[in-house]
């Protein structure tokens, strides 16, 4: 008998996207979080991107015993890339980003599909907890029934206070209806901090935004991982994706509250400063191109919008006197 594939789409409330990338050492235990919790309305779709270790034979095994993993092999195109093929094919009403190194908590899906059904959310947020080899996993968490609600315009601040909201993606759970709407995909040219630019732009579309001081999710902290090592072209490129995101903030006037707009034009100014300061003072291969795109930038929305926020311009002067001075003693051979 044919399997009815509509009515089981309808079942699926969230889609639990994992990305796979040389994961092979924790993979296994990522997925056990998740199904232990074996919820009949999930699917978790997990994307092999191009893995040279046996991550991509762990998953066919575990696929086996699951009716409800869709497994994904591509060549290795990159994190977002290897998210963007998840997103097209996520059936649920939710989608929920977890990555392989990192575990879900007890009862997490339970609580993410519970205040969905009770509040419809745009996006839920909640809390984490970073664990490594020196800093054990708490294996036990209190899940409470307990949500609150803020604006767009104080998410936007908490994202760049690192408070609640935060730029992560695994502390969050997000509407599908919202993400095809506004046609939302990572930026596949950004290689760092491409979620926060999700983030950003997904905000952006919401009106209300649900938090919950619940721990659910655990993220493994690797010590000896070069991830957070200094790349400054990523680093731009990232800026790049930040800025272009406040810049349609800032230009849309249907806004009905002048104070996001406000938020996004004084974050953008920070992010076009702190870009420059790297321009200026590392090796780039394209260094005139980035100073070029980020003065254009500066004088632009410095001198076109300066009448309608308030400025802090002894701050703007004093980082430009400061990225200066520090170019002028590298230059001299003094330690900055």
């Amino acid at each position: 008998m044919k399997k009815d594939n509509s009515a089981q789409d309808e079942r699926i409330i969230l889609s639990i996207i994992i990305p796979i990338y040389n994961a092979e050492k924790f993979i296994k235990a990522c997925l056990e979080s998740i199904v232990i919790q074996n919820k009949d309305n999930m699917e978790i779709i997990l994307v092999n991107d191009g893995s040279t270790d046996s991550s991509l034979k762990m998953c066919e095994e575990i696929k086996e015993n699951i009716e409800n993993i869709v497994l994904v092999n591509q060549d290795n195109l990159g994190v977002s890339a290897a998210r963007n093929t998840a997103l097209k094919m996520a059936r649920g009403k939710l989608v929920y980003f977890c990555d392989s190194d990192d575990l879900v908590a007890p009862k997490a899906i339970d609580f993410i599909i519970d205040m969905w059904i009770k509040h419809k959310y745009e996006l839920l947020c909640f809390q984490y907890i970073r664990f490594n080899e020196k800093r054990p996993v708490i294996k036990h968490v209190n899940i409470k029934d307990d949500c609150c609600k803020i604006s767009r315009e104080k998410a936007l601040i908490q994202i760049h206070e690192d408070v609640d909201v935060s730029g992560f993606l695994w502390n969050k759970c997000f509407n599908t209806e919202v993400i095809r709407k506004n046609n939302i995909l990572f930026d596949e040219d950004i290689k760092i901090l491409e979620d926060e630019v999700f983030v950003l732009k997904y905000i952006s579309c919401c009106k209300e935004i649900f938090i919950s001081k619940n721990i659910l999710y655990f993220y493994r902290r690797d010590i000896s991982s070069t991830l957070l090592q200094k790349n400054k072209e990523k680093k731009l490129q990232a800026a790049k994706g930040r800025i272009g995101i406040y810049e349609t903030i800032i230009s849309n006037e249907t806004l009905d509250n002048n104070v996001i707009r406000k938020n996004a034009w004084n974050y953008m100014m920070d992010a076009i400063i702190a870009a420059y300061g790297d321009a200026l003072l590392f090796k780039l291969k394209n260094k005139k191109v980035w100073k070029k795109y980020l003065e254009s930038k500066f004088c632009c929305y410095y001198f076109d919008y300066k009448h309608m926020f308030r400025l802090n311009k002894r701050e703007i002067l004093y980082r430009i006197l400061q990225i200066c001075t520090l170019k002028k003693r590298k230059k001299e051979g003094k330690n900055v």
